[in-house]
């Protein structure tokens, strides 16, 4: 569901201060072990918003997806994630 958004891009997740309601955290979920062209484009603006922007992306593709954006002057911060059977 796309409820909330800023400036124009609906991210996965939106954290606001509390008092001044001030974007500082947006927070985007990758699912895939690999970003195409278009997910990059999207977010290059994303990461020039302001607040720390955030992509929790699967164990195995860290270092690629790392990668991907540095080439593309993405400003991002990586953590990871894994699903137990």
């Amino acid at each position: 569901d796309k409820k909330y958004a800023v400036k124009d891009f609906y991210p996965d997740i939106i954290l606001t201060n509390k008092d001044t309601e001030e974007v500082a955290f947006i927070v985007e979920i990758v699912t895939t072990t690999k970003v195409s062209e278009q997910t990059l484009d999207l977010w290059k603006p994303i990461s020039d918003i302001g607040g720390a922007f955030y992509l929790l992306v699967p164990k195995e593709s860290k270092s690629q997806i790392e990668l991907q954006c540095r080439k593309h002057g993405i400003k991002v911060r990586v953590g990871t994630f894994e699903l137990v059977k």
